[in-house]
């Protein structure tokens, strides 16, 4: 969907939305009475979706860095 971008544009856009739709999946897997549990799953995605972002920018930025030398 975002292959014309360039990193980290297109992990700026790709990721949220990864993060949301993971989200709304796995608060309906983790509904055990019957409520889907969104923010456990809100919170258990999120940890991992900021980490990924935090290291595809980080990425990003060393690549940038080493090509302007």
């Amino acid at each position: 969907m975002f292959k014309k971008k360039e990193s980290p544009k297109r992990e700026l856009f790709a990721l949220p939305l990864a993060w949301m739709v993971a989200s709304i999946a796995g608060g309906y897997m983790n509904a055990t009475s019957g409520v889907p549990r969104f923010d456990v799953s809100l919170l258990q995605y999120g940890i991992g979706a900021f980490l990924l972002l935090i290291y595809y920018i980080s990425a990003a930025f060393a690549k940038k860095r080493l090509t302007d030398k």
